[in-house]
C-alpha cells in the first residue's frame, strides 16, 4: 500500500509540475532552457508559424535556442530533414504519405495550416480561358509534391487524363520566368509565387483554383531516432507554435504586417489570400482521410516504393502536443 502511494504522489507531481510549466508561460515568463532545435521551412505561407516563432521570439520564451533554415520547398525541405540537415521540417501532408514509403521513421507532430490557396495559372495569349483548354499544353508543376497531385486530380475533374498535357517538373521559384517567356503554357503553384506572378504578368494570366472541394494540411514532421531523444524539446516546440497561432489571433494587424513584409505581398492582396488559410496547430481526423485519398492515389499511379503504411495513427506521434493543447488532437485513436 506504501508503495502505491508513493506512485500516487510521484504521478500528481509530474502532473502538477507540468501544469506548472505551461502557467508560468502564460505569465508571460521565459520558460527554462532545454536544448537547442533546427528547423526547415520554406519562405511561404503555409509554414508561417514557424516563422512566427522564430522572429517573434516564440521559441526562446519556450526555452529553445532555435535555428530555422530556408528550403526552396516542402519537397526538399522534408528530404533535408530526413537527411539529418534540420531536426524538424514543414511540409504538406503530401510529402509525409509519399516519404512514408520508405522512411519508416518519420513522424507527424501535428498540422500548421489548413490551406486552399493553389492556383493553375494560364497564359491568355495561348488562347487559356478554361481549364479544358491546358489540353495539349505545356504545364509547370513540381513533381513529387502535392502539386503533382492536385494537377492529376484537375485534369481528372475535367474530362482528362494525365497523358493529355506535358508535364514540366518547375521548382516555384522559376516558374515566373518559365511563364513569362513562353517556355510554358501554364503553371500549378501556391502563396507567395502566386501573388509574385499576377503582380509581374497581370492581365497575361487567367487563374483557376488548382484543388477544388479539397483543402490541404501542412505538417511539422521529425524522425523517431531524434525524438525519442528529445521529448521535452518537441513539447517545447509544440508550445511555441501554439503561441505563435495566438499571436495570429490576438494580433491580426500586426500578423498581416509582418506577412506582407515577410512575403512581399501587397497588403490588399494579402488580406484576400488568407480568406483561404487557417493558421492551426492540431491533430484533426481529416488529416487521415487526405493521407488515406493520396496513398491509393500514388498506388494507381504505381508510384509507390517501399512498404505500405496500414495504419496512418502509426505515423503520428500525439504526445507532443498532447502535452501541450490536448483539446486539439480530435484524431479517433
Amino acid at each position: 500500500m506504501r508503495n502505491r502511494s508513493f506512485v500516487f504522489l510521484i504521478v500528481v507531481f509530474i502532473i502538477m509540475g507540468g501544469g506548472y510549466v505551461w502557467t508560468r508561460w502564460g505569465q508571460d515568463r521565459p520558460l527554462d532552457k532545454v536544448g537547442s532545435v533546427s528547423i526547415g521551412a520554406s519562405l511561404t505561407l503555409s509554414p508561417v508559424l514557424v516563422w512566427i516563432a522564430q522572429d517573434q521570439g516564440f521559441f526562446t520564451k519556450a526555452g529553445l535556442d532555435a535555428t530555422v533554415k530556408q528550403y526552396s520547398s516542402g519537397k526538399t525541405t522534408t528530404e533535408g530533414m530526413l537527411s539529418g540537415e534540420v531536426d524538424l521540417s514543414a511540409s504538406a501532408e503530401f510529402l509525409a504519405v509519399r516519404k512514408s514509403f520508405v522512411h519508416d521513421t518519420l513522424r507527424i507532430l501535428g498540422t500548421t495550416a489548413f490551406v486552399h490557396q493553389i492556383q493553375l495559372l494560364g497564359l491568355r495569349e495561348q488562347g487559356i480561358t478554361s481549364v479544358g483548354d491546358f489540353k495539349g499544353k505545356r504545364v509547370g508543376v513540381r513533381l513529387g509534391t502535392n502539386g503533382e497531385f492536385f494537377l492529376a486530380r484537375l485534369l481528372t475533374l475535367n474530362g482528362m487524363v494525365r497523358d493529355d498535357i506535358t508535364w514540366v517538373n518547375l521548382p516555384p521559384q522559376k516558374m515566373a520566368d518559365a511563364l513569362a517567356e513562353g517556355v510554358v503554357d501554364g503553371i500549378l503553384v501556391w502563396p507567395p509565387f502566386v501573388q509574385h506572378i499576377q503582380q509581374r504578368l497581370g492581365d497575361r494570366v487567367v487563374a483557376f483554383d488548382g484543388q477544388p472541394g479539397q483543402d490541404y494540411y501542412y505538417l511539422l514532421l521529425c524522425r523517431q531516432e531524434w525524438l525519442s531523444a528529445h521529448p521535452v524539446i518537441a513539447q517545447r516546440v509544440m508550445l511555441a507554435m501554439k503561441q505563435a497561432e495566438k499571436w495570429i489571433i490576438d494580433h491580426p494587424e500586426a500578423a498581416q504586417a509582418y506577412m506582407a513584409k515577410k512575403f512581399d505581398i501587397r497588403p490588399e492582396v494579402l488580406e484576400k489570400t488568407l480568406a483561404e488559410y487557417r493558421f492551426k496547430v492540431s491533430l484533426p481526423q481529416m488529416l487521415l482521410t487526405a493521407m488515406e485519398a493520396e496513398t491509393r492515389w500514388l498506388e494507381e499511379l504505381g508510384h509507390v516504393q517501399g512498404k505500405r503504411v496500414e495504419n496512418f495513427l502509426d505515423l503520428i506521434d500525439f504526445k507532443p502536443l498532447l502535452q501541450v493543447a490536448p483539446q486539439d488532437v480530435t484524431v479517433l485513436r
